[in-house]
């Protein structure tokens, strides 16, 4: 099973075992239907727990799990991820969406045909997505998911168009 992490834990919230959490997906409405919350680290499940309630918060939610009834167990879980199976995150999706683990390995070219690398890892620094790409030789840089830097993106393909003119590494 193929898990993506949702959201984290951020702290506590009150006496009784509530917690923060931060959603970190486009489709935050999926929080409403899980009826158990999977935590844990670098894609590790830790543990499971049944949630007995969820409040939206500002921009978090406040959620209520069974087994954490006091302040420091809400506190102990601070940091941890929340994770579903890439399946139930699909059913959220449109047709023209795809996982960011769909992006790890993709061929990168610039527009001009030249080989760069393939992606190793993509971030999210919030205001949009950095493609981080390694080279043959070893060279990693990183480019800006925008449509001057990645005017082209073909996810079936594994295939990823860039302008170099976008690339940032420590070498250059």
């Amino acid at each position: 099973m193929k898990l993506i992490k949702i959201g984290s834990i951020a702290g506590s919230h009150g006496l009784k075992g509530h917690f923060k959490v931060l959603p970190q997906t486009e489709h935050a409405e999926i929080f409403f239907d899980l009826e158990f919350l999977l935590v844990g680290r670098n894609e590790r499940i830790i543990h499971s727990f049944e949630i007995d309630d969820l409040k939206v918060n500002k921009n978090n939610f406040i959620m209520k799990c069974s087994e954490i009834n006091d302040i420091d167990s809400a506190k102990r879980l601070s940091g941890l991820s929340i994770y579903i199976s890439s399946r139930m995150l699909e059913n959220y999706m449109s047709d023209d969406e795809c996982l960011a683990s769909d992006f790890i390995g993709a061929d990168v070219f610039t527009v001009e045909g030249d080989y760069v690398g393939k992606v190793i890892e993509l971030y999210d620094n919030g205001s949009n997505e950095l493609f981080a790409i390694k080279s043959d030789d070893g060279k990693e840089y990183l480019i800006s998911n925008n449509e001057i830097h990645v005017p082209e993106i073909d996810v079936k393909n594994k295939k990823i168009i860039i302008d170099s003119a976008g690339l940032v590494s420590e070498d250059l």
